[in-house]
């Protein structure tokens, strides 16, 4: 089961990080000009706009992400397109959390659990066994969705710290979501909101 996840799939749509390593980034500056912002701020309006609406529909913050909202008027402002997308997810989450508060319909908020009180409820769902914890998280990250894959197999570490291939399992998937650079290991801390 341990396998290098193919670099194809390696990419789920709202998977983040949260700085590129030395070298690969672009300044703030080159994306974020005074030309971009005259069609920033009308895109993020539109932008609250509809997430407002999504929000008053209750649909939940992972879906309206998945959505993946792009306002047409951004054909007629091209430099606006990078630092609208760069900004995207995090504002409609900002806002959605403004509007909705700590309580979601899910429960999500009612009751903060330890990350070890979480693992010990998976594990009573994979059987105990690790092998159940890698099997879930190499194939999350087989189909693409690194973010998941590593929230599967964090709490199976928990709980089966001795697991070598839970261990190299949870540190390819850290490297490919990272884009293979080790470096950049320590900032898989960012996590989708939500």
């Amino acid at each position: 089961m341990l396998r290098r996840f193919p670099p194809g799939k390696a990419r789920h749509r709202r998977s983040r990080r949260r700085a590129d390593p030395p070298g690969r980034s672009a300044h703030l500056t080159e994306n974020f000009t005074i030309e971009a912002l005259t069609g920033l701020e009308p895109a993020l309006t539109e932008l609250r706009e509809f997430a407002l609406a999504r929000i008053g529909e209750n649909m939940p913050l992972p879906h309206i992400l998945d959505l993946g909202y792009l306002p047409a008027l951004l054909r007629d402002h091209p430099t606006a397109v990078v630092p609208y997308l760069v900004t995207r997810d995090c504002f409609i989450a900002r806002l959605y959390h403004q509007r909705t508060g700590y309580w979601q319909p899910d429960g999500q908020g009612l009751d903060a659990r330890s990350p070890e009180e979480k693992a010990a409820a998976l594990d009573l769902l994979a059987g105990e066994k690790a092998g159940a914890f890698g099997y879930a998280g190499a194939t999350l990250a087989d189909q693409g969705d690194l973010a998941l894959a590593l929230e599967i197999l964090t709490p199976g570490l928990l709980r089966h710290p001795d697991s070598r291939e839970l261990a190299e399992l949870r540190h390819m998937a850290k490297l490919d979501a990272l884009g293979g650079d080790a470096r950049a290991c320590p900032a898989v801390r960012c996590s989708r909101p939500g």
